[in-house]
């Protein structure tokens, strides 16, 4: 359990500039509805595994809406300046200490040919923010910025108080490296993106506690290495409703498979919406979509930017327009303003679309099409989208002529588990496979439908998206139930039936099984009642099938499989099919001999045995599977 202690901290203005009104945050970006506040909150906690034991500092940098004042905003000066005390965040800051951290900010920019009379006019820029200024009255959504790595909260500052004033509370947390100590090489990505994941999880709860916040979900931005801490943060956290990635390192070559080695990383954890800026002037952030390929749960936008280098996604992109030699020692050129502007203004519309309103804004563009193009994503998984009635189900989609074919996996599955199929039909027929609501990369249901009916309505979503109107349906396990509902309400739409290792009518379960179910479903037992009722069904089954099985069942929440299965325990099979009278054909494994099997309710249907497979048989013995299955598809074509 995390120790922690924190107290709110005032800020010191190392210099002040007066003002009459709150100013704009720079030319070409206008004010929002409200005022802009900063506070700093100061904090310590245990950051597990990190560390020896011994409280973390924390220095939190806050932004709020906040009424409209008369008193001096801030200048980058005072920004520069917290930086005196990010590893003593307790303590009260002290006017010389902070002089010390401009003196020493200044001699970084020398280094960097920004000349002196250049870094007295950044460092005298007024900002918008008012120290101190009273709360907006009103709920507003929670901000994080996981800042690049060895950056402070200056480095985005005005992204940040843009946001502030057109009603975000943004909270931002010093680079994990400012703390512990910088990487030492790739192979300290993983480890470092979690660090500051944790602190970005317990600045969290601190704004919480403390600001006047909506109370469903936040966003996370992410800068350079400060996305991949933002990425994993989304994937561990389901309150994250939308991810910034500023030429983020999740979208570049550099550091390639590192971050994957981490226990936070779940790809199909990563269901928000992820906008991903990149430049291609830097060849150390040359672009790798790969890893965004793979979150195929997520919806992905991609931004390439014009007239910007990697570090004009930090405050240096609204600096360089009004400091020449800072422009000149980051090659920024007359545009580069601009397109900082139209980041910033893409990202307040994104997070408009994704955490203020409904979240469904299907046909978001960036700011400026002159600036920013949107790209397609090249390299994701095989799949694409369709709208089911409750979400959008990931579908695989492939090949053409013959009798449509239509997979629908079992429960705790996924598509992939009919890989070999589809690749084997491909060559001569249309293969359709999917993932039900809530597993796979599905969506869940929106009002938690898990029944064997909804599942066939999703069924029938892919079926009418890709206007499968004559096509032969096959459903291994608890699909076989959900093909048979899909059979009762669209008769006339199916050429054939397959059933892969089907139980029939489990209804007439005696009390001693319903009560030994119901007590393995619990979440204090769950895992491990799950655990063997897979591993005796996979007897037979080789290495790799067990292995994806499990997998893949540990990935289905526990919800969505337990209100699946207490649906299959009410579903009648006979009466679904029964308005159904086409051709239908089980392929059972040495399961065949169960008394619950589908054929021995239905004398009619014809029975395939595929003998050393465990229950997931077009798995383990994919040849064999696939000649009974060509066989029966040749009877419907004749």
């Amino acid at each position: 359990m995390r120790r922690h202690r924190f107290r709110a901290t005032g800020l010191v203005a190392i210099s002040i500039l007066a003002a009459a009104t709150t100013p704009p945050v720079r030319e070409g970006l206008e004010t929002g509805k409200w005022g802009v506040g900063f506070r700093v909150v100061a904090g310590s906690y245990i950051n597990h595994p990190f560390g020896d034991g011994a409280p973390r500092p924390l220095q939190i940098a806050v932004w709020y809406p906040a009424s409209r004042s008369r008193d001096a905003p801030m200048s980058y000066r005072d920004y520069v300046a917290l930086t005196a005390w990010e590893l003593h965040p307790e303590r009260r800051p002290g006017k010389a200490e902070g002089e010390k951290a401009v003196e020493a900010f200044r001699f970084f920019l020398a280094s960097a040919r920004v000349t002196a009379s250049d870094a007295t006019r950044l460092l005298d820029t007024r900002m918008s923010a008012v120290s101190g200024a009273t709360p907006a009255i009103g709920g507003f959504p929670l901000v994080l910025i996981s800042l690049g790595n060895g950056q402070s909260a200056h480095d985005e500052a005005f992204l940040a108080e843009y946001l502030a004033g057109h009603g975000y509370v943004v909270a931002a947390t010093p680079s994990a490296a400012r703390i512990s100590g910088p990487m030492k090489s790739e192979e300290d990505i993983a480890s470092k993106a979690e660090e500051q994941a944790g602190d970005l999880d317990y600045a969290a709860l601190q704004v919480k506690s403390r600001e006047r916040l909506r109370e469903e979900g936040l966003a996370v931005i992410g800068h350079s290495f400060g996305a991949r801490a933002a990425l994993l943060l989304a994937m561990s956290n389901p309150s994250v409703k939308a991810l910034v990635s500023l030429d983020g390192g999740i979208g570049a070559k550099t550091g390639r498979g590192m971050l994957e080695r981490s226990g936070l990383f779940d790809a199909n954890g990563m269901t928000a919406p992820i906008l991903h800026f990149y430049e291609e002037a830097d060849a150390f952030m040359t672009p790798d979509f790969d890893l965004l390929g793979s979150l195929c749960r997520s919806r992905r936008f991609l931004v390439k930017t014009r007239d910007m280098h990697h570090i004009h996604f930090s405050s240096v992109g609204a600096l360089s327009a009004s400091v020449p030699s800072l422009a000149a020692a980051t090659s920024a050129t007359d545009g580069t303003g601009r397109s900082y502007d139209a980041v910033c203004r893409s990202t307040l519309s994104f997070l408009d679309a994704f955490v203020k309103e409904s979240g469904e804004s299907k046909d978001w563009q960036p700011f400026d099409p002159d600036r920013l193009q949107m790209e397609k994503l090249e390299g994701a998984r095989t799949g694409q989208w369709v709208e089911g009635p409750q979400g959008r189900l990931r579908v695989d989609d492939g090949g053409a002529g013959g009798l449509p074919v239509l997979f629908v996996h079992g429960n705790g599955g996924n598509r992939t588990q009919w890989q070999a199929q589809l690749a084997h039909l491909r060559p001569t027929r249309r293969a359709v496979a999917f993932d039900l609501r809530g597993m796979g990369e599905s969506e869940p249901a929106r009002d938690g439908d898990y029944s064997v009916e909804g599942f066939a309505a999703d069924a029938a979503a892919v079926a009418d998206a890709f206007k499968l109107d004559h096509l032969v349906l096959v459903g291994h396990s608890y699909g076989g139930a959900v093909v048979a509902a899909y059979a009762g309400k669209h008769p006339g739409r199916l050429a054939g039936l397959v059933f892969a290792d089907v139980a029939g009518d489990v209804r007439n379960t005696t009390p001693e099984q319903a009560e030994a179910l119901r007590r393995g479903l619990e979440p204090a037992r769950y895992e491990d009642f799950t655990r063997r009722w897979f591993e005796a069904i996979l007897v037979k089954g080789t290495a790799a099938t067990k292995a994806a099985v499990m997998k893949s069942l540990r990935t289905t929440p526990p919800e969505v499989f337990i209100a699946a299965s207490n649906s299959l325990y009410k579903f009648d099979p006979a009466a679904a099919l029964a308005p159904y009278r086409g051709p239908r054909l089980h392929i059972a494994s040495f399961l065949a001999e169960n008394p619950q099997a589908i054929h021995r309710a239905f004398p009619d249907m014809p029975r395939r045995a595929v003998a050393e497979a465990s229950h997931w048989l077009m798995m383990d013995r994919p040849d064999e599977f696939n000649r009974i299955l060509d066989s029966f598809l040749e009877t419907l074509e004749q």
